[in-house]
């Protein structure tokens, strides 16, 4: 027997795995600049509210779109203000990636506990694989989309807690709180309290006469808080555009969703779905009292497919196969059918059969996970990765020019938002730029104390070109290389205790010299390149400063070699500490993997 030791040490690597894999994503995919929602939901109506001391309670239950996103906005704002006053998309999304990454856990953790050592092993496999794979990065690449991650872990503690314990207990009423939590993170939470009610309706109808009435108080509550949900909807009028026009298009969106991941493919539902179909019906027919393990899947299941029914009913325009942000849900689904095989083995329901089925079942799922990865997410991820850059270079060149022309006539995704109009107002807003991301910054010179004619702007050498369309200082003059001599600027105090400096040139070459000197100390701090020589490209120094004011000091005193650098830009603390987790995204999926090695091998000593 596994001791609960070893089972633990296997969630950290599991943990690690998943966190590891999905930084890995927003590393190599991910882009800083807001996108879409994030610029009317974040900068107009939270960030600017706050900022301006405007911000009221019932801002943040307005309504966005068809949901009510308190809890989003509140993590969201934290973030902005634990990070200095500095708003970090790829913060957002490193943080998104913890909660699913514990959400996980958790599900590993009340499955394993609820189901026993007989499925332990194939849930941490599934759970692993499925969570690690990047077929959702529409939420995992977006900092705005935590209120998916949010909604399902709340949905789970909601349903652990209202359905595994008795009434009035500290558990039950963590499950009415997370409950209102789901629906406060996106519309569709309170769907887990319609699953709730219907399977503690079937339950007031088959227990024992002395249990019967135990399950009316939650059904009570769970019926009137989904009522209480429903009234408090939004309907939006221009979002009928993309709900189906017909059943037949419902319908096909429906299965489509439920075929996951042959979402092209709505006749695969059938067979995705056989093993909890059939399970469900064996229950049904015999009147039987599922165990709360089996309580525990059947609602996610139930909660599966009302969200698929809710997605089909509110994006599915011609039958539209589900978007990539809805996958982290119903992946769920493939969790729920595999646990499902488990129930009819145990009932010893035609058992070859349903062995033979459950082997054609997983074949079935996993060349559908490749096939969609290959033919789908692959593509997206690249074309995003292509966007990122373009994106990237139109705002900034928009917040040095002020000209609307360099956001208007641009390509689809070329810029970061449909309207340039609207995007350009948010963009010249003074306060806005006080919170935009570093790397939309665009530092004006520093005003300098002592300049020899050596360092000029824009000197570096031709093929190197501008950073981002910057003015920045270099020793590469009329000279070439030969120059030598000092730049000196004024102190400043900086509003953040970190900066990012980019550099170019042969800095680290002897006699080549970039410093931060802080008033009133000796000491200075010394920018030098921690691995690689920039040479003709850009690398970006990250820097951490008391809280003084610094001046610049710049040195060549090598007649071979130059160096260039922009004017330092204000990032928050905590987006130096994302930038770094995300640089050793590597070491820690490899902790996971060694760590869930070395436990497996235990195990298997252990039995």
């Amino acid at each position: 027997m596994i001791t609960n030791r070893v089972f633990y040490i296997q969630l950290v690597g599991i943990f690690l795995i998943i966190l590891g894999a999905r930084l890995w994503l927003i590393h190599t995919f991910g882009s800083s600049v807001p996108y879409w929602d994030q610029w009317d939901a974040q900068a107009d109506k939270l960030f600017l509210l706050w900022t301006n001391g405007n911000l009221t309670f019932a801002d943040l239950f307005a309504p966005h779109n068809e949901h009510r996103i308190v809890l989003p906005r509140l993590l969201s704002l934290t973030l902005l203000i634990f990070n200095e006053g500095k708003w970090n998309p790829l913060l957002e999304m490193v943080v998104n990636s913890l909660i699913f990454a514990v959400t996980s856990i958790l599900l590993v953790i009340l499955l394993a506990r609820l189901l026993g050592q007989a499925v332990r092993g194939w849930l941490m496999f599934m759970v692993t694989l499925l969570w690690s794979l990047p077929y959702a990065w529409e939420n995992t690449l977006a900092g705005f989309q935590s209120a998916f991650y949010l909604m399902l872990l709340f949905s789970l503690i909601a349903t652990w807690g209202l359905l595994l314990h008795k009434n009035f207990s500290l558990a039950w009423w963590m499950g009415i709180f997370s409950a209102i939590c789901a629906y406060f993170s996106l519309a569709s939470g309170f769907l887990i309290l319609l699953v709730i009610f219907t399977i503690k309706s079937y339950l007031l109808l088959i227990d024992a006469k002395k249990q019967r009435w135990t399950h009316l108080y939650t059904l009570i509550i769970c019926l009137i808080i989904s009522l209480v949900c429903i009234l408090f909807l939004v309907e939006i009028p221009g979002h009928g555009i993309m709900k189906p026009k017909q059943m037949g298009d419902f319908f096909n969106a429906f299965f489509k969703a439920l075929a996951f991941p042959w979402i092209d493919l709505p006749w695969f539902s059938a067979l995705l779905y056989f093993p909890f179909v059939i399970w469900v019906t064996k229950l049904i027919w015999r009147r039987e009292k599922p165990s709360l393990g089996e309580l525990f899947v059947l609602a996610l299941g139930g909660w599966v497919i009302l969200q698929a029914l809710g997605i089909a009913y509110a994006r599915g325009l011609d039958g539209a196969a589900p978007a990539s942000r809805y996958m982290d849900i119903l992946v769920l689904g493939l969790l729920v059918n595999g646990l499902s095989f488990h129930f009819l083995i145990q009932a010893k329901l035609l058992i070859w059969f349903i062995k033979l089925v459950q082997f054609t079942w997983h074949v079935v799922a996993i060349l559908g996970i490749s096939f969609l990865l290959f033919n789908y997410t692959w593509p997206a991820l690249q074309a995003k990765q292509t966007y990122n850059v373009v994106q990237l270079e139109n705002v900034r060149h928009f917040l040095q020019t002020k000209s609307l022309a360099t956001l208007q006539n641009k390509l689809a995704f070329h810029i970061p938002y449909p309207s340039p109009e609207r995007l350009a107002h948010l963009l010249q807003k003074t306060e806005v730029q006080k919170f935009l991301p570093h790397t939309l910054t665009v530092p004006k010179l520093l005003p300098f104390r002592q300049s020899t004619p050596t360092f000029v702007p824009d000197g570096f050498y031709p093929t190197t070109g501008t950073y981002s369309h910057e003015v920045v200082i270099g020793s590469y003059g009329p000279q070439g290389n030969a120059a030598t001599g000092r730049f000196e600027t004024e102190f400043i105090h900086f509003p953040q205790r970190t900066v990012a400096i980019p550099v170019a040139g042969y800095l680290g070459e002897k006699g080549l010299t970039l410093q931060l000197e802080i008033k009133d100390e000796v000491k200075p701090i010394v920018i030098n390149p921690e691995r690689i020589i920039a040479k003709e490209s850009w690398l970006i120094h990250i820097l951490q400063l008391p809280d003084k004011p610094v001046k610049l000091v710049a040195i060549d005193e090598n007649p071979n070699f130059w160096f260039a650098f922009g004017m330092p830009r204000s990032m928050g603390i905590f987006s130096f500490w994302t930038q770094k987790l995300l640089r050793y995204w590597w070491m820690i999926l490899f902790m996971g993997i060694s760590l869930f090695s070395f436990t497996l091998n235990s195990a298997r000593k252990q039995l």
